[in-house]
């Protein structure tokens, strides 16, 4: 059996005085100390917390959020310095003037002013209070609205104006009612005037025609509104009669002497008709093959028709739209009136000249019957090229 040796130590939680083997290396005299020792305080949050080993000097929740590693920071990295307003040596931020007692004090000592509001127009005084001083504050400043006085002003002059205003309307009115006396005068002055010029017969018109007026309102008196229109017909169309009765014009004998006096007035020149360029609604002629083409219809045209029963010569096709196809075409038999006076071209003869239309009567009466056929539109795309390349470019 081994010897053992026993040793004093001191407990380091309550610091009481123990023994123990030599071999045992006991630092608490017991459990109950082992674990009171392990309950700290955090040097962040100043909160106790129970350490699981005597090293750790921070609470978990202190080392989750990130404080400790704050907190170690801004124990490492302060500068000393001194304080701005009571001038103690403390440790803090580069940026930081004033020490942890001075932060606690009210930040600025203000002074009292008086806070004034002044009137926009006059620069009186509205109101007057008292006010902490500091550089924000406005001293002086101006209200939206008008001060009494001034107000008192405003009214005074707006009733001013509001009389004015009264005053004109009734000399307006007072014109006006003076206009109108005018007026009447003058016009039973203009009826006195024309009744001392009217005639007796006008005098006799105008009492028929008052007369009438009152028997029509007492036709219509006992009358309903459809009756009413049905009797304005019947009278419209007596009065059609009455007149035509009376009218000369519309007597056959006075007619038939009226054109008898017309006719040889026109034969012996007396009475003359302007034609062509001298009528007033001349507007000018297009294009002088178009204008052939119009002079021809009486002439060629309708007589080719006639001959052809107004049917197709190609395909028999009745009752449509025909056309008359030149079998000599129109612009070798304008060519040949030009060669026979002596033209090249009918650019430079003016349309609207009695030259032209000596030319135009030429072309006409150069057309015979043989030179032209009754022709549906389909058959005349199919036999005249010209039509064709017509039609293609419309």
């Amino acid at each position: 059996m081994g010897v053992f040796v026993f040793m004093k130590f001191q407990c380091l939680y309550c610091s009481s005085y123990q023994i123990k083997k030599e071999r045992y290396k006991k630092k608490y005299c017991s459990q109950i100390c082992c674990w009171l020792s392990h309950y700290k305080i955090c040097k962040c949050c100043y909160n106790e917390f129970f350490a699981k080993s005597l090293s750790h000097q921070y609470c978990n929740s202190c080392i989750i959020s990130g404080a400790q590693k704050r907190k170690y920071y801004h124990e490492t990295y302060r500068v000393e310095k001194n304080c701005s307003r009571c001038g103690k040596i403390f440790k803090d931020k580069a940026k930081v003037i004033l020490c942890d007692d001075c932060k606690k004090l009210p930040h600025h000592e203000y002074k009292n002013t008086i806070k004034k509001v002044l009137c926009p127009y006059c620069g009186d005084v509205i109101k007057e209070w008292t006010v902490k001083d500091t550089k924000l504050t406005q001293k002086i400043s101006y209200h939206k609205n008008k001060c009494y006085s001034c107000k008192q002003i405003e009214k005074n002059i707006y009733k001013k104006q509001k009389i004015q205003q009264k005053q004109e309307r009734q000399q307006r009115q007072l014109l006006r009612e003076q206009q109108k006396i005018q007026q009447k005068q003058e016009r039973i002055l203009k009826k006195a005037k024309k009744e001392a010029l009217l005639t007796e017969d006008d005098k006799l018109r105008r009492y028929k025609k008052n007369e009438n007026r009152r028997k029509w309102k007492e036709k219509c008196k006992n009358l309903t509104p459809d009756e009413i229109v049905i009797l304005k017909e019947e009278t419209k169309k007596n009065n059609i009669i009455r007149m035509k009765e009376n009218n000369p014009m519309f007597n056959s004998k006075i007619k038939e002497r009226v054109l008898k006096t017309r006719r040889e007035r026109i034969e012996k020149g007396e009475i003359v008709y302007k034609t062509g360029t001298e009528h007033h609604l001349w507007k000018g002629n297009g294009d002088f093959n178009k204008i052939c083409r119009d002079h021809l219809y009486k002439s060629w045209k309708k007589p080719i028709l006639e001959r052809d029963n107004f049917t197709c010569t190609v395909c028999g096709k009745g009752n449509c739209l025909l056309h008359i196809h030149h079998i000599r075409p129109l612009r070798k038999i304008i060519g040949g009136v030009l060669e026979k006076n002596g033209l090249k071209s009918v650019k430079n003869i003016d349309i609207n000249s009695d030259k032209c239309f000596k030319l135009i009567e030429e072309v006409v009466s150069e057309h015979k019957l043989t030179d032209g056929i009754t022709v549906c539109p389909d058959c005349h795309l199919t036999i005249d090229p010209y039509y064709r390349r017509k039609t293609h470019e419309n």
